[in-house]
């Protein structure tokens, strides 16, 4: 990347990669669900275009049910 003056840009160093504690076979929590398509499709479903079970819809569904009715300014 390039800054309008000509110079380096970087971005902040937010330390390793993974953050600790989220290596494979560390403490962590297994998802509730996944759900897989192409960016276009995730942003269709999220809009309401395009229904979830469209896509593969790994675990408990329901969890997309809720993002879907989660209003944000409530």
């Amino acid at each position: 990347m390039e800054a309008s003056n000509g110079g380096d840009v970087r971005p902040p160093d937010r330390g390793p990669f993974p953050a600790p504690g989220t290596a494979s076979g560390e403490d962590q929590d297994t998802a509730d669900a996944s759900i897989q398509g192409t960016a276009g499709e995730l942003v269709l479903v999220l809009y309401g275009r395009i229904p979830v079970d469209s896509l593969k819809v790994d675990g408990d569904r329901r969890v997309f049910d809720l993002l879907l009715a989660w209003d944000p300014d409530a």
